[in-house]
């Protein structure tokens, strides 16, 4: 008889995209005015930045890129391919990790123009209350000149911080944004020394700040990676991150105007309509005849904040250049939370291409006194990083390596039970043929005695 067996398998696999459609605010409009008129910019161009700062965050030049039309994170092997914008410069950073998903000459000095008012908002929340009472000098009522976005205060008017808040972010008021430097610094000079010492403090290396506000100055410049670095620590803060998402907001009427004053978000991609994005936590518009138009942004899906930065473009372009920039991320990488070996004192989280797994990770290990830092990376390219205590460190690898012992001890017994049960069935089997054979002789001695009985009878 013959037995045949046939064994069949099949694997599916399927994927799912989405779209999104948006607004009819118009970013030309909203930007033509909000930091300065021609007459008080520069003619200068961001590529002729001054190499040297004059006491800058940081001593170090950021290299220019040889070509600053190659979106540089092409070329990392196995990652996901973007396409180029029109913007001069851009980056796409993972606020949790701060890993960079696109990079289009990153480190080249720019002009930020408005963007400047996230680090100053980010200060004034650093060191004040909501509540504390702003009341304007001449230090800040200058600022609101005509061509300068401004909401037209006056000297001896009373804001909360709040409010400056909401004007500084939202309308993007140069004026209030000036006097929340005085108010905060005790003096805009010793403010803009705060600017450049966080700057600094964030890992900056190609910021010089001189104003609060952004208005034109040839010595006021810093990097798409910089400007994300000091918007990743924005976007953790509660209260900046409701102040960005605000679509509309009013300033009730005060000690010196008897009427209140609405404004709107100057942030296309949060108004319904054209431009809208789903996701989209708000972000901070700039726009000077030097830098043009500038964009920071904040959206977040899937488990991921993404911050997107695109300096010197066109105001219609560089939302468009923005969503297509979001989508790439969103489209193409996933949030990974890695493995720790230990208590963790910062980092954890990490973003990889949405194909791949955390075992196929470059994982390396820089032990030092009182902490290990472990880096994931991507073909070289770091992805994460989880810094753990090393008290906590070689408490787990001490575990590991008993676990490790231990279970070496059972495949040993499991190899030698194994074996002993080898040598026992090989015994057995023998003694089961020996028994076979003597059966054997048995019988065929037993059958030639009846053979030769039956014989003998016969005779």
């Amino acid at each position: 008889m013959r037995l045949k067996t046939r064994i069949f398998g099949a694997i599916t696999a399927c994927t799912v995209s989405a779209a999104i459609v948006f607004s009819n605010i118009s970013p030309i409009q909203v930007w033509a005015t909000e930091s300065g008129t021609a007459g008080n910019d520069t003619e200068q161009s961001a590529g002729e930045l001054p190499e040297e700062d004059s006491g800058g965050t940081s001593e170090a030049v950021p290299p220019a890129p040889a070509d600053p039309s190659v979106v540089t994170t092409n070329g990392i092997a196995g990652w996901p391919q973007a396409v180029d914008i029109a913007e001069e410069t851009g980056i796409l950073m993972d606020a949790a990790s701060g890993t960079v998903l696109f990079n289009k000459s990153m480190d080249q000095r720019m002009y930020p123009a408005s963007t400047t008012k996230i680090m100053t908002a980010l200060l004034a929340l650093e060191n004040s209350s909501l509540d504390e009472q702003v009341t304007f000098t001449e230090t800040g009522v200058k600022d609101a000149y005509p061509g300068s976005s401004n909401i037209g205060m006056q000297v001896g008017e009373v804001l909360t911080m709040e409010q400056c808040l909401y004007a500084m972010m939202l309308k993007s008021a140069n004026e209030v944004t000036t006097q929340v430097a005085e108010y905060v610094g005790g003096s805009v000079e010793n403010f803009v020394n705060m600017m450049n010492e966080k700057a600094a403090d964030l890992g900056c290396t190609g910021t010089h700040f001189n104003n609060a506000n952004g208005l034109p100055d040839d010595s006021h410049y810093t990097t798409a990676h910089d400007l994300a670095l000091i918007g990743q620590a924005a976007i953790q803060n509660e209260t900046f991150r409701k102040i960005l998402g605000t679509v509309v907001y009013t300033i009730e009427p005060t000690n010196k105007n008897p009427k209140a004053r609405t404004f709107d978000n100057h942030h296309a991609m949060i108004h319904e309509g054209d431009w809208y994005y789903e996701g989209c936590l708000g972000g901070k518009t700039g726009y000077t005849d030097a830098a043009q138009s500038t964009l920071v942004t904040f959206a977040e899906r899937n488990n991921l904040l993404l911050v997107c930065v695109l300096m010197k473009g066109d105001g219609t372009q560089i939302v468009k250049d923005t969503k297509t920039v979001l989508d790439y991320g969103f489209d193409n990488f996933k949030a990974l939370k890695f493995t720790a070996k230990g208590e963790v004192i910062q980092g954890g989280e990490g973003v990889i291409p949405a194909g791949m797994e955390e075992s196929e990770l470059e994982v390396l290990e820089d032990v030092q006194q009182d902490k290990v830092l472990t880096t994931y990376r991507c073909s070289e390219y770091p992805v994460g990083s989880v810094t753990v205590t090393r008290e906590s460190y070689d408490q787990v690898k001490e575990q590991e390596e008993q676990e490790a012992i231990e279970k070496e001890q059972q495949e040993e017994q499991k190899r030698i039970q194994k074996e002993q049960n080898k040598k026992k069935e090989h015994t057995q089997n023998i003694m089961k043929l020996i028994i076979l054979v003597l059966c054997g002789l048995i019988v065929f001695t037993v059958l030639m005695v009846v053979i030769r009985l039956i014989l003998n009878r016969k005779k």
